[in-house]
């Protein structure tokens, strides 16, 4: 997701949002010397891909891809992800076929079950995350939150309201279903409430995660944490949910740390390292 957030917004700029969106872009992918649709067959080798996305890597890559033997210890696929801030590591075969998928949030679930005593501390007292919390207004376009996205080499941004108050989490994964046709190209041209609230409602949106969901629509929340919560209780809400990122928010409701499943994934290696 990130390459093609990137991809877009070098190849078009807010004014080119219309009704011929989706036609300049498919012009575009055919005519690119990196597109390959023999990419998608089911069959397609783990270096096909690999080689993609190398080509287009200086460009545009966020999210690097990395790979391990099927038969490398997991403790070096984790290790791997911790230094290149991976989100996934594939995992290919002899043939160097894909063979599986290590993502984040399993390590996130495999390490939900060992018994680390120093996950009943606070958030605070961790230190765990950034206070560095980048955002934006949820009146402001979705393009522009894309691009300050890449602009800042991360994959998600707070969503506020005009009192700095958390309302929502934007992310790379929110561009998924924009290619199902011409219309929906157009909505990155929407305010981020807008948007979003267009993507929540496509049939085909139980794809997504919980945390993209603006936290006023009925039955869904952004998944927020308070200072004083325990890392344990961010740990299996992060595992739950799949989210990517889960922001910690004072008694004004306004977001004061964000963590990601980065973030999360270093601090208990660390503290597991500790115990052995």
């Amino acid at each position: 997701m990130p390459h093609i957030i990137a991809w877009l917004l070098k190849k078009f700029s807010a004014d080119d949002f219309g009704p011929s969106f989706y036609m300049k872009i498919s012009s575009l992918l055919s005519d690119s010397p990196h597109f390959d649709r023999a990419l998608m067959v089911s069959h397609t080798k783990v270096m096909e891909v690999v080689k993609f996305a190398h080509a287009i890597h200086k460009e545009c890559a966020i999210d690097p891809v990395c790979m391990v033997p099927e038969d490398a210890p997991l403790l070096s696929a984790v290790n791997l992800m911790i230094q290149k801030k991976a989100h996934r590591i594939i995992v290919q075969d002899k043939e160097h076929r894909l063979n599986n998928l290590i993502t984040q949030s399993r390590i996130i679930n495999l390490l939900n079950t060992m018994d680390l005593p120093q996950l009943e501390n606070t958030i605070k007292g961790a230190g765990i995350g950034s206070d560095k919390v980048l955002a934006v207004l949820h009146t402001d376009t979705a393009y522009s939150a894309f691009k300050v996205m890449k602009e800042n080499q991360i994959s998600g941004l707070a969503v506020v309201n005009e009192n700095g108050e958390l309302v929502g989490n934007i992310s790379s994964s929110d561009i998924k279903l924009v290619g199902w046709n011409s219309e929906w190209w157009n909505l990155l041209g929407y305010p981020i409430r807008d948007y979003l609230n267009q993507i929540a409602n496509h049939p085909e949106s139980v794809i997504r995660d919980y945390n993209f969901w603006m936290h006023d629509r009925p039955a869904r929340v952004v998944l927020k944490c308070k200072p004083s919560d325990k890392i344990s209780t961010l740990a299996k809400m992060m595992g739950f949910y799949k989210v990517h990122r889960i922001y910690v928010c004072g008694e004004d409701k306004r977001p004061i740390r964000v963590v990601s499943m980065h973030d999360l994934i270093r601090f208990l290696c660390s503290v597991a390292s500790t115990t052995q």
